[in-house]
């Protein structure tokens, strides 16, 4: 079940396509103002795992949430899994090897600067998908500022 909203009652809509047995797991951007109610519609020993905070971080969780089915929490956070400089270049080489190889589409909406207070407004009322690009307008500089310059060093 992929919902790309957080609307009120997600979790009953969850419960209905699933015949009422829950997913078997649930990752969650938004945090705070979805986090209690993904519990609800986790089905036995389902993990939650929490990635991101987008409505801010939940500010604290009862224990007894994880026991009601053996439920299990994650908050991963990228550091962790890129810690190393090795770790880090192999990661990103794999993920921008599946773009280049079109496993992985990049949506994004490239819009004038001028335009950067309508994306705002896109983003707070969530009406777009993916990123947008703010396109700033380039002048040629002057080839006097930028002529690079040579001296040989004695």
């Amino acid at each position: 079940v992929v919902l790309g909203r957080y609307e009120d009652d997600f979790a009953s809509e969850v419960l209905r396509i699933t015949g009422g047995s829950g997913v078997a797991a649930i990752f969650d951007g938004v945090g705070n103002a979805t986090f209690l109610r993904g519990f609800s519609c986790l089905r036995r020993r389902g993990t939650m795992v929490l990635f991101g905070a987008s409505s801010g971080a939940p500010t604290s969780i009862d224990i007894a949430v994880l026991a009601n089915g053996s439920k299990t929490l994650l908050r991963p956070t990228l550091f962790d899994f890129v810690a190393e400089d090795a770790e880090l270049r192999t990661r990103a080489g794999e993920v921008l090897e599946w773009v280049r190889a079109g496993a992985i589409t990049l949506q994004k909406e490239v819009l004038p600067l001028a335009q950067a207070a309508d994306a705002q407004t896109r983003l707070g009322q969530r009406t777009s998908v993916g990123k947008f690009l703010l396109e700033t307008e380039v002048r040629a500089p002057s080839s006097k500022l930028f002529r690079p310059e040579v001296r040989r060093l004695s």
